[in-house]
């Protein structure tokens, strides 16, 4: 069995997931098939022996979507490749693999923020015009200028701004599947429709600005929706992102710089101080002292030595490396936290089921519900106008929008909070159960502190008290960039130490650092650090 993940555009509604899930298990060989409205994205486990990822998007396609393939050049890097220019190369193109979801989700918020705001500049004043009940200007074919001033604007609304919807209408309509589309659609041509046939009738009583507000504000809240779903999704290229954009690779005594995805098991790289590590691999020569904070929550850097194993994205504050790449790509500790995180988006919680299940046979009932209701006001006061209006209240307020995106986005937003702050969410059945979390344990408190160190208490076991032992660690201390160094310097300032004079400042990587310092008329040479060192 393989699993294949997809961009989907097009998808307005819960009832747009239950087709797309429909049309891909109808595909022989397809064993699973989920598809998340919030991210846009289908995740489908079939056999490579019944079908293609291209079986997957035609059938996607084949019910009138858009599939958008991933794309992922994990192609291994030839000898040649270290020798060509690089500084010309775009980065962006080296995370093509993972931009797919949040590509779709900026052009659909881009397009629906552009056609919200057409609308509700051309809605306001038909609003306006409509609901204070006062007509001016000169009469034309029985009507005043107003009237057809609304009527115009009011028709660019639903029928223009609103084409999507109607768009969508014939395609749900053609495949059998009326969804939110389709409600949107027949409650707004309804109120035009019969507006404009009052109108040529000579009626007074028109509902332009009904459909035209109708319209306006579901592409706003369109819009809205596209705005936070591409917002929440962002969690997943702000972990990408953590990890180092290019590395140095040693070729024949030279260093080579490339972009990380170039890097190939077996390379050797070169890390200096203040640079990510680019990949997983193990210390050759050198050695340092780590921040491995965004994987372990440690705030004290790890001491690494030579055939001491390094992470990818990891930070190297001193010391110079030479690191053999073990791990490249999806191999790597990142790439794994990264598809974590992606899954947990991907998994529908129960209660999400359950809500695509409801919405998928909501949309049906509702049209019925809404011909029911016409028919009854009909009957009840014989006036076409006062069956109408009803009924497209029914169809406009039944729009099963919040009923499919609430959770999804939901654990969308969970996750991808949770990810940012370094907790991660296996998946939405885990979010879903932690309401009945009563007692949390944990298994270290170097995860409940607040990443920083801090000195909180000084205890001198020779001749000095504490007070000298804190000037003249803070004083040969100033010269490290250490975490525990800016601790004891920090504390140091607290405590309104006067630093004393240093020369000859070394750091000696995972050990400790020494100087020479003026204690007043002594000049003395000073050591900091491990027990190993001092001894």
């Amino acid at each position: 069995m393989k699993k294949t993940i997809f961009n989907i555009a097009g998808m307005h509604c819960a009832s747009c997931v239950m087709r797309n899930e429909k049309a891909l298990k109808k595909v022989p060989g397809v064993a699973e098939a989920s598809v998340n409205f919030a991210l846009k994205r289908a995740a489908v486990t079939y056999d490579e022996t019944q079908a293609s990822e291209h079986d997957l998007l035609e059938a996607v396609r084949g019910i009138g979507y858009k599939a958008v393939p991933t794309t992922n050049d994990q192609r291994p890097l030839q000898p040649t490749d270290y020798y060509q220019k690089h500084e010309n190369m775009d980065h962006g193109e080296h995370n093509a693999a993972h931009s797919g979801g949040e590509h779709v989700h900026h052009t659909e918020a881009k397009g629906a923020k552009k056609k919200s705001v057409l609308a509700l500049v051309l809605a306001f004043p038909v609003a306006v015009m409509g609901m204070s009940g006062v007509e001016f200007g000169a009469e034309i074919y029985g009507h005043a200028l107003s009237m057809w001033g609304m009527a115009v604007l009011g028709s660019a609304v639903i029928l223009f701004a609103g084409w999507q919807f109607h768009a969508g209408m014939l395609k749900e309509m053609r495949h059998a599947a009326p969804g939110m589309d389709s409600l949107v659609s027949l409650g707004t041509l309804a109120a035009f429709g019969y507006s404009a046939w009052a109108m040529s009738a000579g009626l007074e009583e028109v509902y332009f600005e009904t459909g035209a507000i109708i319209t306006a504000l579901i592409l706003l809240g369109k819009y809205f929706e596209a705005r936070s779903t591409g917002q929440a999704s962002e969690a997943i290229q702000k972990l990408i992102e953590l990890g180092a954009k290019t590395a140095r690779v040693l070729v024949d005594g030279k260093e080579i710089e490339v972009p990380t995805e170039k890097v190939r098991v077996g390379d050797v790289l070169i890390v200096k101080p203040g640079e990510k590590i680019p990949t997983d691999g193990i210390i050759e020569k050198g050695s340092a002292a780590l921040d491995e904070s965004m994987l372990t929550g440690e705030s004290i850097p790890a001491d690494k030595k030579e055939s001491d194993q390094v992470f990818g994205a990891t930070i190297n504050t001193n010391g110079l490396l030479q690191v053999r790449a073990t791990k490249v790509g999806e191999g790597t500790v990142l790439a794994q936290i990264v598809k974590m995180v992606s899954e947990a988006q991907e998994k529908k919680a129960p209660i999400q089921r359950l809500a695509d299940r409801i919405s998928g046979m909501f949309v049906p009932v509702v049209l019925v519900l809404a011909v029911l209701t016409a028919l009854g006001w009909y009957i009840k006061t014989g006036q076409i106008a006062l069956s109408i209006i009803p009924a497209v209240a029914v169809l406009v307020i039944a729009c099963p929008c919040a009923l499919g995106l609430a959770t999804p986005t939901a654990i969308m937003v969970g996750t991808g909070l949770g990810a940012r702050r370094g907790i991660l969410i296996k998946n939405g059945e885990a979010l879903e159960k932690a309401k009945r979390i009563d007692a949390v344990v944990f298994d270290k408190t170097g995860t409940l502190t607040q990443g920083k160190a801090k000195v909180t208490d000084v205890v001198a076991l020779g001749e000095l008290d504490a007070a000298q032992v804190l000037q003249i660690a803070s004083s040969i201390e100033r010269g490290s960039e250490h975490p525990i160094a800016q601790a004891i310097v920090e504390h140091a300032k607290e405590k309104h130490v006067a630093f004393y004079d240093m020369q000859h400042f070394s750091a000696v990587p995972g050990k400790g650092v020494k100087g020479v310092l003026q204690l007043g008329p002594i000049v003395r040479g000073v050591l900091l650090g491990t027990i190993s060192f001092l001894e």
